[in-house]
């Protein structure tokens, strides 16, 4: 510890010093403090501003002399007048211990205390610490929340800071976004780095404040430059993402990144590796992103070791390591990563790096699922549609598509879509089949396409509509929906619902025959029958164009 960190904070006492930079052995300090020419003055900002003649001067010229054990007894003298500077010097001396004195932290936390309840704002500061932190016995989030908050309103800028973080975080006794932001801009305005990217995190995603990325992305800059890691990566991803700023910045951006993974921030190092996964702005590589996605998942991050984890499985960056891919997964996904959890139960259902379990793999998609995420909600319902790894209970299949249809999820609209249509879990409904095919339809489900065309042409809880029919088939055809293929080349052969047309008939059927269909390889056949030389030339020649394109533009 330098000496000279002390003069860059000259209105900062002791206990504000240990809360930002951790409390470093008294024999250090009497170390330092014997090799520095301290004026009583400067030795007093150590222990508190505001000070007493008498003990606790004494004591702290002393402790500057290196008499440890005449120091301590001052102190002691001074704590038992009721002296709040002694006090919190002596609880300071007990909560770090030396060679003459036990450490003891039931009795730190006494005389902070005792110091506290006079007002003194380094002790209340330095007891909300011990309290929050569980130090002498127990945990008390609320209680450390108005130690804080007293300090807080007497400026201390690392109590200011602390319950910012306290009151800002998800699932906290005392949750407040709006009081968090009032605190953590009291401490950023006085240069606490840890309150300017509080701050700015508050104000880019609205929490609390007004939401401005662009001032976000100015308090972020500020944490950044003092060296905060987690604001190097809340900047960095920022510019890249074009958030707060005209334009994105990779150059800067990756600047950013590449300091914050430097410094061993798994966050950074995980960020910096998919800059090198995706290329964004550098060339790709994906053994220097599978490098760094390591670093971050050895820390325990759990998106670091899902990426980890895609990537082995893949063969990215490495040889392909299912082994490492299921023990990453593994890890990812019991710390709640969704993604992760969806990843582990296909590795299960499958066998892959881990022996096959069906029930295991419906458990951990059920975990995702009950997190809200979409994909493995419908996951799951085909588990309870098909039996897979639990009972085929039509009732909860229908429950968990419905979830996942009202996100969004094309997949579960048309799934939804077949329950109704089918009455399965539920009485049938042609005009909800009708609702939920069309949903996923607009979002280009191929199937739900398909299906829509038919209820279409069978004027089914719809307006019999043939024409509109055939424009959902080519959708689906397209997409290499076998079935499509083979309707619509049927409705160009008998001319339902678009021009008879030979040509474009045959062109589908022999699609559809190419995928597998045996029945439109019938049809193409009799189709050709009735077709000259010229005819069928062409019709061979645009399935094969077609196909080259990969159905692209067809028709």
């Amino acid at each position: 510890m330098r000496m000279d960190v002390f003069f860059r904070f000259p209105a900062v006492s002791l206990s504000q010093f240990c809360l930002r930079y951790s409390f470093v052995p008294v024999s250090e300090l009497i170390h330092q403090m014997t090799k520095t020419s301290l004026s009583l003055a400067v030795a007093a900002l150590l222990f508190g501003q505001s000070v007493s003649a008498g003990e606790f001067e004494d004591g702290t010229a002393l402790l500057k002399a290196g008499e440890l054990r005449g120091a301590l007894t001052h102190f002691q003298a001074g704590a038992a007048k009721g002296q709040a500077a002694s006090q919190h010097a002596l609880a300071t001396l007990y909560e770090q211990g030396s060679a003459v004195l036990a450490q003891d932290l039931a009795l730190a936390r006494r005389y902070f205390r005792l110091a506290a309840e006079q007002g003194y704002a380094p002790a209340q500061a330095r007891l909300a610490q011990l309290i929050d932190e569980g130090k002498a016995s127990f945990r008390d989030e609320g209680e450390a929340i108005r130690w804080y908050t007293r300090a807080a309103e007497q400026g201390e800028v690392s109590a200011q800071s602390r319950l910012g973080v306290l009151l800002s975080t998800s699932g906290a006794t005392v949750h407040d976004d709006a009081a968090a932001a009032k605190w953590f801009r009291m401490a950023a305005q006085k240069g606490d780095a840890v309150s300017q990217n509080g701050l700015g995190e508050l104000l880019e995603h609205g929490r609390g404040v007004t939401a401005s990325p662009a001032e976000a992305v100015a308090w972020y800059r500020k944490a950044a430059e003092q060296g905060l890691a987690q604001a190097q990566v809340n900047l960095g991803m920022a510019l890249s993402d074009g958030r707060g700023v005209p334009a994105p910045e990779q150059p800067e951006a990756h600047k950013w990144l590449r300091k914050a993974a430097e410094q061993g921030l798994a966050a950074g190092q995980n960020a910096w590796g998919l800059v090198q996964l995706q290329g964004k702005g550098v060339p790709q590589d994906f053994e220097k992103a599978r490098a760094q996605f390591a670093l971050a998942a050895a820390q325990g991050l759990p998106d670091a070791q899902f990426n980890l984890a895609r990537m082995a499985a893949q063969g990215q960056g490495g040889p392909i390591d299912l082994l490492a891919a299921a023990k990453w997964s593994r890890l990812a996904a019991e710390q709640g990563h969704v993604r992760a959890q969806v990843q582990w139960a296909e590795m299960l259902d499958q066998g892959q790096g881990t022996p096959k379990d069906a029930v295991e793999a419906t458990r951990w998609f059920q975990k995702a699922a009950e997190q809200g995420y979409a994909p493995a909600q419908a996951a799951l319902a085909r588990r309870y549609t098909l039996g897979l790894g639990t009972s085929a209970d039509p009732e909860t299949a229908l429950k968990w598509n419905r979830l996942a249809a009202n996100q969004g999820l094309a997949e579960a609209q048309y799934n939804l879509g077949v329950a109704f249509e089918e009455g399965a879990g539920v009485p049938k409904q042609p005009a909800q089949a009708l609702n939920w095919y069309r949903k996923a339809a607009e979002q280009g489900h191929a199937n739900a396409q398909y299906r829509l065309g038919l209820m279409h042409d069978r004027g089914e809880a719809v307006a019999q509509d043939h024409a509109q029919a055939v424009s959902l088939y080519r959708l689906a055809a397209v997409q290499g929906h076998v079935k499509a293929q083979y309707t619509l080349a049927e409705r160009y052969d008998r001319g339902r619902g678009v021009a008879q047309n030979d040509i474009k008939a045959h062109m589908w059927f022999n699609l559809a025959a190419a995928a597998g269909d045996t029945q439109a390889l019938k049809f193409r056949n009799y189709t050709a029958k009735r077709m000259n030389t010229e005819q069928l030339a062409s019709a061979q020649k645009l399935a094969t164009e077609c196909q080259a394109k990969s159905l692209k533009g067809c028709d």
